[in-house]
């Protein structure tokens, strides 16, 4: 199976929308009282959001993303929930990923979110795997391959989604695009059980080069 990283970020000027669909049964009682039945283990979702590219190595970076994933799955961060790198530059091989992570959903109540990304721009960022959240830390496995510099890192919660199928974005200059996407949220059990992405993968990339990891 197939992965992208969605890394051109979201365009927070505009509303990053969020949605969630539970299915319920409902038994009705003939005095009118109500027992309610959940029908789902992890409800269905989406995000929804702005993006633009602002030079022409972003913007082919985009036309990449939409020629060449849509069929695939995608890690989209959630770009609202973005925290600085603390504590410290990261070295190769870390394993503890210090951040804030309070009021940011690196993993939600129904277990999605098992990856995170470190993120510079969006040529240069990491995939880690997360084996554990604290309040002020991520911890992943495998180690980090890059060096990460503190302060200027941002670290992003992700989910797993599947891109719908009509996605538009116009190209207003040679090195200016501008568009909205939304992707359809997959449940990562589902994801694991499929086989992809290995939980001892990294994915990587540095200055729009893939780093194959072990």
């Amino acid at each position: 199976m197939a992965v992208s990283v969605w890394s051109v970020p979201a365009n927070l000027a505009e509303p990053v929308v969020e949605e969630y669909g539970y299915a319920v049964d409902v038994l009705q009682a003939s005095d009118g009282s109500e027992q309610r039945f959940l029908l789902r283990a992890h409800p269905v979702g989406a995000i929804d959001f702005y993006f633009s590219g602002s030079d022409a190595a972003e913007c082919s970076l985009i036309e990449g993303l939409f020629y060449g994933g849509q069929p695939d799955l995608w890690i989209v961060p959630l770009w609202m929930h973005g925290r600085l790198l603390t504590g410290g530059d990261l070295s190769p091989g870390a394993t503890s990923v210090p951040c804030d992570t309070v009021s940011a959903p690196f993993q939600d109540p129904s277990g999605l979110g098992p990856v995170a990304i470190l993120w510079k721009n969006p040529g240069t960022y990491e995939v880690v795997n997360l084996t554990g959240v604290s309040p002020t830390a991520l911890t992943v496995s495998p180690g980090t391959v890059l060096s990460w510099p503190a302060l200027t890192t941002r670290v992003f919660p992700c989910r797993y989604a599947r891109m719908e199928s009509l996605a538009r974005y116009t190209r207003e200059t040679a090195a200016r695009i501008s568009g909205r996407v939304r992707l359809a949220f997959e449940n990562h059990e589902a994801v694991g059980a499929a086989g992809a992405p290995a939980p001892s993968q990294n994915y990587v990339i540095w200055g729009g080069v893939v780093i194959p990891t072990s």
